[in-house]
């Protein structure tokens, strides 16, 4: 609860709208919603005896200092341990963890949730030097989810996972080869606006986000630690 904080800096109680959720890698990262109509709400005790983030409508917080989290780099990997209350289908993106260029408009790399109709989560990217956009829907979950992504742009291709299961992935395109420069990569959104609004009362865990690539060993150790700690399937 010390790195929730409530718009006078003070760690959230239960119920309070959280300006400011810091990150605890060093790097000074810290999600911030500015406008106290867009505050997710700070809820305790929801899962695994934990903590939470609540969304209502428009709620977001956005990263500062965050352009050059992907910067020169050929992969990079995010989990996200998240609910979406509504998964009946629909045409809606409703992103959870966005990245996209420095126009704020032309998605990079995202992990989102009911994207498409019969799609529960995806994680979904986008070659650096042209548009294809590409999807790899992960499946559908119930209650909270621990949903990975991991985008390569070096070898050209998407994978998500839901609950540590077996990837879904899609192919760039235009295939590999290339790394992200000093302009792709500003302005993440974490839980909720850039593009479309989350639904009401979706909620948020934690989010772990890895600039390079990752080893299979390591990623299943990030999995079963969050698994562990959240309790999802």
């Amino acid at each position: 609860s010390a790195t929730v904080l409530d718009a006078s800096g003070n760690p959230a109680t239960n119920g309070a709208p959280v300006q400011t959720w810091q990150d605890i890698s060093g790097n000074a990262r810290h999600a911030t919603a500015p406008e106290a109509g867009n505050r997710p709400s700070y809820r305790t005790s929801v899962q695994h005896g934990r903590a939470v983030l609540r969304t209502d409508g428009g709620d977001y917080m956005a990263l500062a200092n965050s352009k050059g989290v992907f910067r020169n780099k050929t992969a990079g990997y995010v989990f996200v341990v998240a609910k979406d209350a509504d998964q009946a289908g629909g045409t809606t993106t409703h992103y959870v963890a966005l990245f996209s260029k420095g126009d704020a408009t032309t998605i990079r790399a995202n992990i989102s949730s009911r994207s498409s109709a019969g799609n529960g989560w995806a994680a979904r990217g986008r070659r650096l030097d042209d548009d294809s956009l590409v999807n790899a829907y992960a499946g559908e979950a119930s209650g909270h989810a621990l949903v990975t992504g991991f985008y390569d742009w070096q070898n050209g291709y998407v994978r998500g996972a839901v609950n540590g299961g077996e990837y879904a992935s899609t192919a760039y395109s235009s295939g590999g080869g290339a790394t992200s420069d000093t302009d792709s990569f500003a302005n993440p959104v974490i839980m909720g606006d850039g593009l479309s609004n989350m639904p009401a009362d979706s909620e948020i865990a934690e989010v772990i986000i890895v600039n390079a690539a990752m080893t299979d060993a390591e990623v299943t150790a990030t999995q079963t630690y969050l698994k562990t700690k959240w309790a999802t399937p």
